[in-house]
């Protein structure tokens, strides 16, 4: 069954990720993006990436099982702050995602984070946007060739190529109809 939002949440992170590329931000055949570029693409956005210690982190959000969060700013030179403790690329981007679905419905100063009461589908759709930004269709697509062997994707070399999880590039190949 088609998923008419997930399809929308796809298509608005590679278009997103396009704009990058068109202001050379990110380059279309990129398949890592570091701190510095996401930083870069954080700042577009008209957000700010901001690095937490562990303490201050900890401080903040005592009992934390997380790693990075999204807080609606209150200033005129950012519209929300991602703040994160270790740099992962899905993380940032899973925040990004969170602003681009949700920042229009929060408030000044408020905070979203995996731990949210209300997580579930927005989860769900600002780890799909991090996905589709990481790894967008044309790029996946020929990294999943490129990595075949006989018809037999190696999910791990693909993961290595992107930095990530193979568990990400499994929904990847899923939410792109690459298999079931």
């Amino acid at each position: 069954m088609n998923n008419p939002m997930g399809i929308y949440v796809s298509r608005l992170a590679e278009a997103a990720r396009c704009m990058c590329n068109e202001k050379e931000i990110t380059k279309s055949d990129q398949r890592l993006l570091d701190e510095n570029a996401l930083k870069k693409i954080v700042e577009f956005y008209k957000g700010t990436l901001v690095q937490y210690s562990e303490a201050k982190f900890a401080e903040e959000f005592p009992n934390r099982k997380f790693n990075s969060f999204l807080r609606k700013a209150t200033t005129d030179n950012s519209l929300f702050v991602i703040g994160y403790v270790e740099y992962s690329a899905i993380d940032i981007l899973h925040e990004l995602g969170h602003a681009f679905l949700e920042l229009s419905s929060m408030v000044d100063n408020e905070i979203r984070w995996i731990g949210d009461s209300e997580s579930g589908l927005k989860e769900l759709e600002a780890y799909k946007f991090a996905r589709a930004f990481l790894m967008p269709t044309q790029l996946f697509q020929e990294t999943v060739i490129s990595c075949s062997n006989r018809g037999e994707c190696d999910i791990e070399a693909v993961a290595k190529e992107f930095a990530v999880d193979a568990a990400e590039v499994v929904c990847r190949g899923r939410e792109s109809y690459l298999w079931e």
